[in-house]
């Protein structure tokens, strides 16, 4: 035998794996995302997080409620969900936010306006919503089985 071969020495073995880049799901704006969290990983799941259990559900309880609101209540919760749904990558809802905030100060575009946000709702519920839980339950893992 070769006196000269010496023992490699390896680095303990861990059930967690080596800290990679998380990317995003392709429907989200994966740019804007990686813009806004970089590797703080953590901090993306604290948003998508709360906007799951508060957003989601004022945007549905606020199209659900759109006959019985006024006009200038609407755009108000509008405004102020817009942001939150641009911080998980769903930028097509922030366009479609601006566009409809601008319409409602037409009086003509009004009704038009707010009769296309059924469609809206039903997209985000059908579409968007379930890729929202499905990127925080990715997160969860991703932090749990990547080392930091």
């Amino acid at each position: 035998m070769n006196e000269s071969i010496t023992k490699t020495k390896f680095p303990p073995i861990s059930n967690k794996l080596q800290k990679q880049h998380f990317v995003f799901n392709e429907v989200l704006d994966r740019k804007l995302l990686q813009e806004f969290y970089g590797k703080n990983v953590d901090e993306a799941y604290l948003i998508f997080s709360m906007f799951l259990s508060t957003t989601a559900k004022e945007f549905i309880r606020t199209v659900d409620q759109i006959s019985k609101v006024d006009f200038a209540v609407i755009k108000r919760k509008i405004h102020k969900m817009k942001p939150n749904f641009k911080m998980v990558g769903l930028t097509l809802f922030y366009d479609k936010f601006s566009l409809l905030a601008s319409q409602l100060n037409i009086p003509a575009l009004r009704l038009p306006s707010l009769e296309g946000i059924d469609k809206l709702k039903a997209l985000f519920q059908s579409h968007h919503l379930p890729i929202i839980k499905l990127e925080i339950v990715r997160i969860e893992y991703y932090l749990n089985t990547t080392t930091k």
